[in-house]
């Protein structure tokens, strides 16, 4: 009989434990995650990003964040020479939040900390580049072509609305294109 409550109290106190452990796992997991999405949003306000953001700024006039000029009206006046280097800036940036919002999706970035940090930025690059990524998809014959970034940037566009009581404004940007 004493060795039946003794075992009993020794199963008790291992289901104490393991349910100890496993709280502070995931607590570790969850510190992780955010300690990881601040790491690299502070890497993505110093490094090719703001860089590839000062060249388009610099070199064509024209900021796809803050402006109010969408890049077919930057696109149209200029040469080829020029227009390759306005993509070719343009696909960099949007390579990184691609990347950026692809942890996201799959739980590497906390999505409130990165919402915090760019939820504007997001939605601003979206709604002036939003014929630019179609045109990349159609180019490309692949709808995915910076699929996550897009979602994100809807996503937050109607979470910013909720939050500011305004319509969310990327539902200007016509719909996906067939290809040929």
């Amino acid at each position: 009989m004493i060795s039946a409550v003794v075992s009993a109290v020794g199963l008790v106190i291992a289901a104490v434990s393991a349910t100890i452990a496993l709280i502070e796992v995931r607590q570790n997991h969850q510190w992780s995650r955010r300690k990881a999405s601040e790491e690299t949003l502070s890497k993505l306000v110093i490094g090719d990003f703001p860089d590839t953001l000062e060249r388009l700024i610099l070199e064509f006039g024209w900021d796809p964040v803050n402006s109010s000029i969408n890049y077919d009206d930057v696109a149209k006046k200029l040469n080829e020479q020029q227009k390759l280097l306005l993509d070719l800036l343009l696909r960099r940036l949007l390579r990184i939040l691609e990347a950026l919002c692809i942890h996201i999706k799959h739980g590497i970035l906390d999505e409130d900390i990165c919402y915090d940090y760019l939820a504007s930025m997001l939605t601003n690059l979206y709604l002036r580049c939003g014929h630019f990524i179609e045109n990349e998809r159609f180019a490309r014959k692949d709808q995915r072509v910076f699929e996550n970034f897009s979602k994100y940037a809807h996503d937050w566009d109607r979470r910013n609305s909720q939050v500011k009581g305004t319509y969310a404004r990327l539902t200007s940007i016509p719909p996906k294109r067939g290809f040929p």
